[in-house]
C-alpha cells in the first residue's frame, strides 16, 4: 500500500494537483483520497484505473511502476 500512496502523491503534485481538484477529475470525494495517501484506506481497482487515466499513464506502465515501489518497499 506504501507503494500506492507514494504513486499518488507523487503523481497528483508533479501535476500541481491539490486532493481538491484531484477528487472533482476522479469522482472519489476528497476525504476518500486523503484515506488513500494516507494510508488509512486500500485504493479500490476503480480509483486505480481513475488515477491511471487521469496521469495519463498506461495501465501497464502504471502496474509497472506500482512494482517498482513495492520491490523498493519490501527490500528496505
Amino acid at each position: 500500500m506504501k507503494a500506492f500512496q507514494y504513486l499518488l502523491v507523487n503523481q497528483r503534485t508533479s501535476k500541481n494537483m491539490s486532493q481538491n481538484a484531484f477528487s472533482k477529475k476522479c469522482g472519489f470525494t476528497r476525504q476518500y483520497i486523503s484515506l488513500v495517501e494516507s494510508g488509512k484506506r486500500m485504493p479500490s481497482f476503480d480509483f486505480a484505473l481513475n488515477m491511471a487515466l487521469i496521469f495519463e499513464i498506461s495501465i501497464k506502465d502504471f502496474m509497472h511502476m506500482l512494482v517498482d515501489k513495492i520491490s523498493y518497499y519490501e527490500s528496505h
